[in-house]
């Protein structure tokens, strides 16, 4: 029994040991599969793609489900709203002042109406007749020997006017042509204009007093101040329009026609005069015009281009 015993234990001892003939702890590399990164790229791309198939299969089916009729109205308005924003125009600094500083000429033109309506009712007669003194050289004569007071007012009244536009219509002649503009030139321009027949005016009464041509040159000086009057008068409907028509250009060349026409209506006058008077001398009416028509316009013309040439 004993021996029996003694030869189970060693066959158990013997299979014991020949079962631990390898290393326990040793790893079977042949069993891990070997895994690539292109592998892995492809079943990645292979799932996606199977992913989008079923996302197309998926909206394919919705969309055949649909009604074939039904408008699309987020499309329509997506189609209908504009891609680009329309550009707004925006009002510069320049432009506000530019239109600020142009109100004052609202005012002037107010101003000169008022006068007119005022020298009208003064004396309705007078402004009916004011054609006549300028057409008829002896009515004229006559007019400037029974000048009183209520008459001068008279015509002062509608000379201020005639200053008022011809200001106005400089101004906006250049402001147009030359881009200058501004209250400070305006004053500038009526300080230019009323100079220069302030010293026409006082150097005729002088030149009347030292010399034998004394009436001549007061029916003269006088025609002046008639002629310019109607000027006046006619260039107040053209500056209005200037300022509030779009055909600026064209109004601007027939306010200069208007001056052009008083201008030379004013000079056949005063030759046709000076040709009656014997004592009257063409050559001296010749220096006349040379100092005190063609150099104040040479003046304003100079003034002006060395003006815009500064700015």
């Amino acid at each position: 029994m004993k021996r029996i015993i003694a030869y189970c234990c060693f066959y158990l001892t013997a299979s014991f040991v020949f079962a631990q003939t390898g290393n326990p702890f040793e790893l079977f590399r042949d069993s891990i599969p070997e895994v690539h990164a292109d592998t892995i790229l492809t079943d990645i791309t292979a799932n996606e793609t199977t992913s989008l198939a079923l996302t197309n299969q998926i909206e394919s089916v919705q969309q055949s489900q649909r009604n074939p009729f039904e408008v699309d109205t987020t499309r329509q308005d997506i189609v209908k709203k504009p891609i680009f924003r329309p550009l707004e125009k925006k009002t510069t600094s320049n432009e506000l002042a530019t239109n600020k500083s142009e109100t004052f000429l609202f005012w002037f033109i107010l101003l000169a109406l008022v006068l007119i309506a005022l020298g009208i009712t003064r004396d309705r007669k007078s402004f009916s007749n004011l054609y006549k003194l300028i057409s008829n050289n002896n009515y004229l004569k006559l007019v400037n020997r029974d000048l009183n007071g209520g008459k001068l007012v008279f015509y002062a009244i509608l000379y201020t006017v005639f200053f008022i536009t011809l200001t106005v219509f400089v101004y906006q002649y250049v402001s147009i042509h030359f881009e200058i503009s501004g209250f400070s030139f305006f004053i500038r321009v009526l300080g230019i204009v009323l100079l220069i027949y302030l010293i026409r005016h006082i150097a005729m009464f002088i030149a009347g007093k030292l010399s034998l041509t004394t009436q001549l040159l007061s029916d003269y000086n006088f025609l002046i101040v008639i002629s310019n009057i109607l000027c006046g008068l006619a260039l107040f409907p053209i500056v209005i329009l200037i300022s509030y028509s779009s055909m600026k250009a064209s109004f601007l060349y027939l306010g200069l026609g208007i001056i052009a026409i008083c201008y030379i209506i004013r000079q056949g006058n005063g030759i046709i005069a000076a040709l009656k008077e014997k004592q009257a001398n063409l050559f001296h009416f010749f220096i006349y015009i040379c100092t005190f028509e063609i150099a104040p316009a040479l003046f304003i013309i100079k003034l002006i281009q060395g003006y815009s040439g500064a700015i």
